[in-house]
């Protein structure tokens, strides 16, 4: 059986249980992003008894190397995931991560000890902002990925965290309004949708609005190193908090609050 046809049934599980919509299936396309992103550690091979997706969505356009932040995504990235390593919660949690600009994942969900560790190698920003592309994309990996787990009987919590400085630049395949459709989908399950906002250049928390995610997930830092790695520690104190019980859909509209 080949994996788009894999991916197909996946993703038609997850609108018979509420996942998502037909409408947004509808829109879906299933490429070869996606199916690498949906494919992570075999499910057989997760001891936890339940898990913590976590779908990392950084920023390399050129803005972010213009204002000499490269260095200060790469330790924010180190130090996310060093805490996560130090947590209780470390085994139950598998991570993807994806950068804004490349069209496929730079991993798909693995242990935090086997995920990569951002430095000068793996790591360089230019080029444009598909913010709308690589974020839909990343959500719709989350959810097939997530899905082989909830057929095994798992429990599954999600969190996406896109971090950016920009707005949408280049997205060739969706727009802001089927972030919107998919998200709202998605935000009725045990799904949270974090946005971090780098610099006062633009709105952030309309930028967001206009994909479907809520104010209370939104974070606006100033466009310095110190802010940076802070805000990735917020992050992974709120991420470890989430993971320690089951999101609540009726309030995962509220991370940062």
């Amino acid at each position: 059986m080949s994996q788009s046809i894999n991916l197909n049934e996946l993703l038609t599980s997850a609108v018979d249980e509420g996942i998502i919509s037909q409408g947004t299936l509808d829109i879906v396309d299933l490429n070869d992003s996606i199916v690498l992103g949906s494919n992570g550690s075999n499910v057989d091979e997760i001891m936890s008894t339940d898990v913590t997706l976590v779908t990392l969505v950084l920023d390399n356009s050129g803005s972010i190397g213009w204002h000499g932040l490269e260095d200060a995504v790469r330790k924010g990235q180190n130090e996310m995931l060093e805490a996560f390593s130090n947590s209780k919660q470390k085994d139950s949690i598998r991570i993807a991560q994806w950068f804004i600009n490349e069209k496929n994942p730079l991993h798909s969900y693995t242990s935090i000890d086997d995920a990569v560790r951002l430095d000068s190698s793996n790591y360089n920003a230019g080029g444009g902002t598909p913010l709308y592309d690589r974020t839909f994309e990343a959500i719709v990996s989350n959810v097939a990925y997530a899905q082989q787990l909830r057929d095994t009987g798992t429990p599954v919590s999600n969190v996406v965290v896109i971090i950016t400085d920009g707005l949408d630049e280049g997205s060739r395949k969706y727009k802001a309004g089927d972030c919107v459709k998919l998200i709202k989908d998605v935000m009725r399950e045990q799904f949270s949708i974090v946005f971090v906002g780098v610099g006062n250049k633009y709105d952030f928390e309309s930028v967001a609005k206009d994909m479907g995610i809520p104010k209370g997930n939104v974070l606006t830092v100033d466009s310095t190193p110190s802010e940076i790695r802070k805000a990735c520690q917020m992050v992974s104190q709120s991420i470890i908090k989430a993971s320690q019980t089951m999101i609540d859909p009726s309030n995962n509209n509220a991370f940062f609050l």
